[in-house]
């Protein structure tokens, strides 16, 4: 009797290990040139697909280096509206450094359970690039509930890089415009 109790607590654990969700952050690209900007998309990961748990409300705060990246917007997917009905959608900027975004879905959650996919986008942010070097962007979720509002959905966070380069060719334009005066300069002062 110890075996078979031992043998389904063991598969219960297991079986909650395999279906934690995960929140990745994922960089459209890597590396990026200065001046230009960064879209990031923040994803639902390892879900349900067509079964519990789906989400059916969220509320995360994306935190990123505020020296290498300025806010520009956000988008949010359309995962927790999956008929169009709308959902409710807030986000505030007004922190240095973080951007809390909050979604809750207007779907049924029978329709959320049976229909929402394994895996999608949140949201998609975009952020302008301030300066060279590389830039961590992670989540710290402040809570997620299932389609029911009833029970939490624990993420892992996986944290997003994004290196910012110079603009290749920069340094050769600056050189050619500093030695086009000098010679401008010299030119002026032969005449």
């Amino acid at each position: 009797m110890r075996f078979f109790a031992f043998v389904l607590v063991a598969l219960g654990f297991f079986n909650s290990q395999a279906s934690a969700a995960g929140l990745a952050i994922t960089p459209s690209l890597t590396i990026v040139n200065l001046g230009d900007q960064v879209v990031l998309d923040l994803d639902a990961e390892f879900l349900g697909d067509g079964v519990a748990p789906s989400i059916g409300s969220f509320d995360i705060d994306v935190l990123y280096d505020q020296d290498s990246l300025a806010f520009v917007s956000v988008d949010f997917g359309m995962g927790l509206d999956l008929f169009g009905f709308g959902s409710l959608q807030t986000f505030d900027a007004g922190v240095p450094g973080i951007v809390n975004i909050a979604e809750m879905s207007l779907d049924l959650p029978s329709d959320l359970d049976a229909l929402q996919m394994s895996s999608f986008t949140l949201a998609t942010l975009v952020f302008d690039t301030l300066k060279v070097g590389t830039s961590i962007v992670t989540a710290s979720v402040n809570s997620a509930f299932d389609a029911e509002g009833v029970e939490p959905i624990v993420f892992e966070v996986l944290t997003g890089t994004v290196t910012v380069v110079p603009v290749p060719g920069a340094l050769p334009l600056m050189l050619s415009a500093i030695l086009g005066g000098i010679g401008l300069r010299r030119w002026r002062a032969r005449a």
